[in-house]
């Protein structure tokens, strides 16, 4: 797996290889390119009369969606929201979204576990806003929320947009959790 740099991101873009709609050149990075926050937040609630959630119960839980400007996220708490940018992995490309240094050091987590794209997936991508500081953390749409890298990968036997217990695919804005869709019961 090799990490691509600035101008390689902006050749597979060229070739089709990656689509970053729209893709703006000034956001590229050496090895990575700056994305920014959408319009759309998430917030999780718990079902009328459930106690907890149950992952594989999408009856226990709920997000709500909110098309906003900004949105003021306080200490401790957890929203979910997306990116303006729509990102496509060719056969050959897989990404990373990872968060941006400067707004970690004002205690902003970007995403919690889900950075990841496989070859083959195409969407916006869904962020897991934390903030993990001691003041609130006012949100904008339009700043630059996140950066994504892009690695050169094999070719797979089967890419996310082929497997078919792909979730995700085509998400055109924010998306709750889908665990339920592929829940394989313990008992």
């Amino acid at each position: 797996m090799t990490l691509l740099v600035d101008w390689q991101i902006k050749e597979a873009v060229q070739r089709g290889d990656l689509v970053i709609e729209p893709f703006e050149e000034e956001y590229l990075n050496p090895a990575s390119l700056d994305v920014r926050l959408g319009n759309e937040f998430g917030i999780l609630e718990l079902a009328e009369g459930k106690s907890m959630i149950i992952p594989s119960d999408k009856e226990s839980y709920r997000t709500d969606t909110y098309i906003l400007n900004a949105y003021v996220l306080p200490p401790g708490q957890f929203v979910l929201a997306c990116l303006i940018e729509k990102t496509g992995f060719g056969r050959t490309i897989a990404g990373q979204l990872i968060g941006k240094s400067s707004l970690a050091r004002l205690g902003l987590m970007i995403h919690v576990t889900a950075g990841w794209a496989d070859n083959g997936w195409v969407g916006r991508y869904t962020l897991e806003l934390v903030n993990v500081g001691p003041h609130p953390i006012l949100l904008q749409t339009g700043m630059r929320i996140a950066q994504i890298k892009f690695f050169q990968t094999a070719l797979p036997k089967e890419g996310y947009d082929k497997k078919k217990t792909s979730k995700y695919q085509n998400q055109s804005g924010m998306v709750g959790s889908l665990y339920w869709k592929n829940y394989e019961s313990i008992e």
